[in-house]
């Protein structure tokens, strides 16, 4: 029985798109079992955010790993909401910097 043929837009996606490697789990990758206690007391005893006043749903670290920080010192740790750990984040990778952007930083003061 005949098919249809792929479109365009199908065969450049397939063809074109290279494939990223996999991430790993989440284990793999270092948030076991000692990680979810440690976040857990971290989001138990400080929630909210350090760097705004809302809820904290996400635990980051000050020094990232990476850069030879301790994955389950709490001093390490800061609770933080998505928005601001989506920010700080993304400043880090482009500056190298684990902060708030300078703007972000004053527009919070001002609040």
């Amino acid at each position: 029985m005949p098919t249809k043929r792929p479109t365009l837009n199908q065969h450049v996606r397939r063809v074109c798109t290279p494939r990223r490697e996999p991430r790993g789990s989440a284990f793999e990758r270092g948030y076991d079992r000692a990680w979810q206690r440690t976040r857990d007391a971290v989001l138990a005893e400080d929630p909210g955010c350090r760097l705004c006043d809302r809820p904290a749903v996400l635990v980051d670290h000050v020094t990232p790993i990476s850069a030879g920080g301790d994955r389950l010192d709490t001093a390490n740790l800061r609770p933080l909401c998505r928005s601001c750990h989506d920010a700080v984040t993304a400043n880090y990778r482009a500056t190298g910097r684990n902060e708030l952007p300078d703007k972000r930083t004053q527009n919070r003061a001002n609040q």
